[in-house]
């Protein structure tokens, strides 16, 4: 799978990890942000590209710098027309 398919279920499993270990719900998280909390599970799940202003919202109300969420992915590379390619640790993990 091309890795900018991968980078909603990636960026998904970081917040849920974080979520997780900050011991709120979805809910929870939900409520704080502002947000519905079946957006927060399609979120989780890879399922919605989330758009910039959510982020913001999730890694407020996780209370964690969005940087600091989006470090541990691992950087693309472009082809020179501009294309994402695979980058090692992108394709998706059973």
């Amino acid at each position: 799978m091309p890795e900018h398919n991968n980078i909603p279920l990636l960026i998904g499993r970081i917040i849920r990890t974080e979520r997780v270990r900050q011991g709120l719900s979805q809910e929870k998280l939900a409520e704080v942000a502002g947000l519905h909390r079946t957006y927060i599970g399609m979120v989780e799940r890879g399922e919605k590209n989330i758009t910039l202003l959510n982020y913001v919202r999730i890694s407020a109300a996780l209370n964690v710098p969005m940087h600091a969420l989006m470090a541990s992915l691992p950087i693309p590379s472009l082809s020179s027309n501009g294309s994402l390619l695979e980058t090692p640790g992108m394709a998706e993990s059973s």
